[in-house]
């Protein structure tokens, strides 16, 4: 994949080359041949809680860095890098016939189903309201479309900002609800008054009371609501839709393109520390190798972890698991599993 990725820009020319950030896909190696032939931006998200640990040793491989952190530009700027922050303002903009609307859903949320969020949805069931919910958890998968039918046949959609070790951050669900109509009630999130008027655009809750409080004022206050979702929908569409997060990406690197390139003095540790990252990640990848029975991948996973790190012990660890029957190394994974488990109690 490397490869194939830096013959598409040789033969393509970009003047600019987008990284969103995954896990450890791109070699370092092919960063540095694609920074030598374009200007690289690396788009990286959940800064909340991955910057310290993953994003802060990309530093001295782009020219810019989009983030949706608000918190992590000061971060960024410590390290005197180009940064540029853009809202999350995903979704697709919809035209709804506000006349017609059709509404089904007393309350819905689709996304990943955690305690913190079972637990505010259970108040909302003590309620015998009509709830939708899909999503990993849920056991309710659904389309991209039929995802933005639900977002249009609620009455209130929810949004939960909490993410790792219960830091809030912006939700793309907060643009695409409302670029389709919906009106929006999601947990509260550091500056939302910046960007929207809450009660008049979008409206907030921080705790279950306030969460159950506002569900039934705005099933009771059907003019309200659609108020609030009408003038939230209009907001987005004439400032958060895609195209202007794009816009105002490619606006800002306009500015400081021909600017010299930042000489990053923390260049080797930071490199060090990726490669042991990497290796970490191929051992992660072997493991599911083997699991799935394709152990020849295992074995060349093996060999990229010790390429990036040699002094990886669990390289070793692996090599030997390769040899041992498939079954065996399910019993010894899950025994070790619930050492570990053990040990933290």
């Amino acid at each position: 994949m490397n490869e194939e990725v830096v013959k598409i820009v040789e033969n393509f020319k970009p003047d600019y080359i987008i990284y969103l950030s995954g896990y450890y896909e791109f070699t370092l190696e092919t960063l540095k041949k694609l920074r030598e032939k374009s200007i690289l931006i690396g788009w990286f998200f959940d800064d909340e809680f991955r910057f310290e640990n993953y994003t802060k040793y990309y530093l001295p491989y782009f020219d810019f860095f989009v983030t949706h952190s608000i918190e992590a530009i000061e971060k960024y700027e410590n390290f005197n890098v180009n940064v540029i922050h853009v809202l999350p303002s995903d979704g697709v903009p919809f035209y709804p016939d506000w006349d017609k609307k059709e509404e089904i859903y007393d309350v819905s949320f689709i996304g990943f189903k955690t305690e913190d969020r079972e637990r505010y949805i259970n108040y909302l069931k003590n309620l015998n309201l009509n709830i939708f919910l899909a999503g990993y958890g849920w056991e309710k998968y659904l389309t991209f479309n039929e995802m933005n039918e639900v977002f249009r046949k609620s009455k209130i959609n929810l949004c939960f900002t909490k993410t790792f070790n219960n830091k809030r951050q912006w939700k793309g669900r907060i643009f695409e609800v409302m670029l389709q109509g919906g009106f929006m009630l999601t947990e509260y999130v550091t500056y939302l008054e910046k960007y929207f008027e809450i009660g008049k655009e979008i409206d907030c809750f921080d705790n279950e009371k306030e969460l159950v409080d506002k569900v039934k004022y705005y099933l009771k206050n059907e003019k309200k609501r659609k108020e609030i979702a009408k003038n939230g929908w209009k907001k987005c569409i004439e400032n958060y839709t895609p195209y202007h997060r794009m816009l105002n990406v490619f606006l800002e690197i306009e500015k400081k393109v021909n600017l010299e390139r930042k000489q990053f003095t923390d260049y080797e540790i930071f490199k060090r520390r990726l490669k042991k990252n990497y290796s970490d990640y191929y051992i992660y990848m072997c493991k599911a190798f083997i699991l799935s029975g394709h152990k020849r991948y295992g074995w060349e996973t093996l060999i990229l972890a010790f390429k990036n790190n040699f002094l990886n012990y669990k390289i070793y660890l692996y090599c030997l698991l390769t040899l041992i029957p498939f079954y065996f190394f399910k019993f010894l994974l899950k025994f070790y599993k619930n050492l570990k488990k053990t040990i933290k109690k």
